[in-house]
């Protein structure tokens, strides 16, 4: 059976895990790219010559 601590319990796990994302996400994610760096990666070949 679901008590209100069950529930309570449930939300703060989850609560838990959105705090952790946010943290990794904001660690890994590259933002503020300049337009030099836009500007190399397009001009990176595919494929070997």
């Amino acid at each position: 059976m679901l008590t209100e601590d069950k529930v309570k319990e449930l939300f703060c796990i989850a609560d838990d895990f959105c705090s952790f994302f946010d943290a990794m996400t904001e660690k890994y994610t590259q933002t503020g790219m300049s337009s030099e760096h836009i500007e190399a990666a397009e001009n990176i070949p595919l494929k070997a010559p």
